[in-house]
C-alpha cells in the first residue's frame, strides 16, 4: 500500500521504476508520432511528379529541375517556394520549423476537398469564391468585397474600398457602425467594380458593420486592423490567428494560381 503523508507521495522502489518506464514510453511514442505526421503540403508546382495537393511525409524526396518551382506549406503554416534545381527530402524544409496544427490543417482541409489537376490545387465547393468578370476577387489587405462577411482583416491606416463581382448596375450600399449606429451610404457606378469606404464611417478595429444593399441578405463585417503587415511567407498564420477565413482561402488561391 502507498501512503501519502503531507507533500510528496513516497514510493515503492518498484512502483518509482515503473513509472519511470512509463514516462519514458510516453514521450518517445509522443515525439515519433510528432515526427511521423509531421509533413508538407504541395500547394502549386511546375516540377513533373510533384503534383499539388500532394501531402509529403518527412522523408519523401522531393525532386525540382531547374526552371520549375513549388510553393509548400510547411508543418507552422508558414509557405515556402523552392526553386530549382533541388533535391532533398521534405524534412530538409521543415527544419527548425515549429508546428502550428490548426493552421496546417486548415490548410489540409482546403486543399483535399476541392478537385484538383497536376499543376493546382481546387477549390473547396462549400467556399466557391465571388467571381468578377471570369475571375476570383482577389487577395487583399484593403478591398473588402461587399459580399464579405464575418472577420475581415485590413491594414492599419489603408485606404479602404469597397469591391463587387457584378458590376453591369448600379449598386447603393449602406454601412451600419453596429457599436455607435452611425450610418453611411456609398454608390457604385454602373460598370464600376469598386468604391472608397465612406470618409465620415471611420473603421474602428473589432467592430462590427453591416452591409445592406436592395435585394442582396444583410451581411455584418468584424474588421481586425494589421499592423504591421506580415511577410508573405507568414500570412496564412495570421489570417488564421484573426479568424479572416475569406482572405485565408483567396491567399491559398493566388498561390495555386501563380506560374
Amino acid at each position: 500500500m502507498i501512503k501519502f503523508s503531507g507533500g510528496a507521495a513516497k514510493q515503492p522502489t518498484g512502483v518509482r521504476k515503473v513509472f519511470t518506464a512509463l514516462a519514458a514510453l510516453a514521450v518517445a511514442i509522443g515525439l515519433g508520432a510528432t515526427a511521423a505526421s509531421a509533413q508538407v503540403i504541395v500547394v502549386q508546382s511546375t516540377a513533373q511528379g510533384l503534383n499539388a495537393g500532394t501531402e509529403l511525409p518527412n522523408d519523401a524526396t522531393i525532386t525540382i529541375p531547374n526552371g520549375a518551382k513549388a510553393v509548400f506549406v510547411l508543418p507552422s503554416g508558414a509557405t515556402r517556394t523552392v526553386s530549382g534545381p533541388f533535391k532533398g527530402r521534405a524534412k530538409d524544409l521543415t527544419k527548425g520549423v515549429r508546428a502550428n496544427p490548426a493552421v496546417f490543417e486548415a490548410v489540409r482541409r482546403y486543399v483535399a476537398t476541392g478537385g484538383s489537376n497536376q499543376r493546382n490545387v481546387g477549390a473547396v465547393r462549400s467556399a466557391v469564391p465571388v467571381i468578377a468578370r471570369g475571375r476570383p476577387l482577389p487577395f487583399s489587405w484593403s478591398a473588402i468585397p461587399v459580399t464579405a462577411s464575418g472577420d475581415y482583416c485590413v491594414k492599419k491606416g489603408a485606404a479602404v474600398s469597397l469591391i463587387r463581382a457584378r458590376v453591369a448596375d448600379q449598386q447603393a450600399v449602406t454601412i451600419i457602425d453596429m457599436a455607435s449606429r452611425r450610418r453611411a451610404r456609398v454608390a457604385f457606378k454602373a460598370g464600376a467594380d469598386s468604391v472608397a469606404w465612406p470618409d465620415d464611417l471611420t473603421i474602428t478595429p473589432g467592430v462590427t458593420y453591416a452591409m445592406l444593399s436592395d435585394g442582396r441578405p444583410a451581411r455584418q463585417l468584424r474588421v481586425r486592423t494589421i499592423s504591421p503587415l506580415p511577410a508573405r511567407e507568414d500570412t496564412l498564420q495570421v489570417l488564421h490567428g484573426q479568424r479572416c477565413q475569406s482572405q485565408f482561402r483567396a491567399f491559398i488561391r493566388e498561390m495555386q494560381a501563380a506560374n
